[in-house]
């Protein structure tokens, strides 16, 4: 959705099986927002990657495999404890940040262990949101770990879930079934007998539609494979203290983080995502105590990010910290001009933004320009 955000091409292979509602969804919002759909027949995953491979090389195109393997994950974590270690071999305390999706664990695991291994006297911190604060609207979007996920933000007027439910309630009786779904994906390529949609009841309303949507999205973050569930239990936070891989754990709150979010890019100059200066933040805030000359090496991360986070993030910040202000002003008929306001604004320091005037609203007497800033 980030690529078709950029106006960017994109072709998604769809292989043949049971597609429940939310990846349902996920294939209308893209077809909607300009992808190309590909049903294919073979259900053969090495006949697939085989196809991806020769369209992308047909339309110079690039294959994304989404696949996770937590294995490799750790390794690449571990790979990431080395050259801490090796960058600051006198490093006394390594912080980092845990975020509540199914995969952050890895990360965790395959860097404190590492870094114990090597350097066993070295203290391993872990700053993570405070998880009531995931229950919270708007920072929903920005912190999408149980809530609705990043997909959803990049839902335009083009595409949007209101527009979809009102195309599949063919009957207009405020319902969506799993014939009209499916009726919906054989129109855009699916074949019903081997790209199945499949509803857990008959019927939704629109209410049930999203909360549907929004707890099939919860599952799928928490969902881990089979195989892994031992180490994934093994990785947990509380059991990672009792046996002394990691240290200690530090909460902060979105404010903390937002403030720390801006601060990195003020002063590194580096874009991080929502949650991506979790570990600074805990520096900045004395969450860990730390002795003077201390070597300190914060993970900062960023690969969460994309344009539309990136906007959302920067509104919440600035308005938690104090950096946005909105202005709602009334000139006079016979002020100067709008431009002569803005030179005043900006004689106090202030960047403006974006301006939006009008002289028809009800809110503006006889002979005034209502305008915000």
């Amino acid at each position: 959705m980030t690529a078709l955000f950029c106006g960017k091409e994109v072709t998604v292979i769809c292989a043949p099986g049971s597609y429940s509602l939310l990846l349902s969804v996920q294939l209308y919002l893209m077809k909607a927002s300009g992808a190309r759909l590909i049903f294919l027949e073979s259900s053969d995953s090495n006949q697939i990657r085989a196809d991806s491979k020769i369209l992308a090389q047909e339309k110079g195109l690039t294959v994304i495999d989404f696949s996770f393997i937590s294995q490799w994950a750790m390794l690449g974590a571990a790979t990431i404890g080395f050259e801490m270690l090796e960058e600051t071999p006198g490093a006394h305390t390594v912080i980092l940040p845990y975020q509540n999706y199914s995969v952050s664990w890895t990360y965790i695991l395959g860097t404190a262990l590492v870094l114990k291994s090597i350097k066993p006297e070295i203290r391993v911190c872990i700053s993570r949101l405070d998880e009531k604060a995931l229950e919270k609207k708007p920072i929903s979007r920005i912190f999408p770990d149980l809530s609705e996920s990043n997909w959803i933000s990049l839902i335009d007027e083009k595409a949007s879930l209101q527009e979809l439910f009102d195309t599949l309630d063919t009957e207009g009786k405020g319902v969506v079934t799993q014939a009209s779904f499916q009726n919906f994906l054989n129109s855009i390529g699916a074949n019903s007998s081997r790209h199945q949609v499949h509803f857990p009841k008959d019927r939704f309303t629109w209410g049930d539609f999203k909360s549907h949507l929004v707890s099939q999205r919860l599952e799928s973050l928490k969902n881990i494979p089979g195989p892994t569930t031992n180490l994934y239990n093994f990785a947990q936070i509380d059991n990672l203290l009792k046996l002394k891989i990691i240290d200690e754990v530090a909460t902060l709150s979105t404010i903390e983080i937002a403030n720390a979010f801006l601060r990195t890019i003020d002063y590194t100059h580096t874009i991080v995502d929502a949650k991506g200066a979790i570990a600074l933040a805990s520096l900045f805030y004395s969450k860990f105590q730390v002795r003077e000359n201390e070597k300190v090496i914060a993970l900062v991360t960023g690969g969460q990010i994309d344009v539309v986070d990136l906007q959302l993030m920067l509104d919440y910040a600035f308005e938690v910290t104090g950096h946005n202000l909105e202005l709602h002003i009334q000139l006079p008929e016979d002020f100067p001009s709008i431009s002569d306001a803005l030179e005043i604004i900006s004689r106090h320091g202030a960047s403006v933004y974006d301006v939006d005037t009008s002289r028809a609203r009800y809110t503006a007497g006889l002979g005034k320009n209502d305008s915000d800033h």
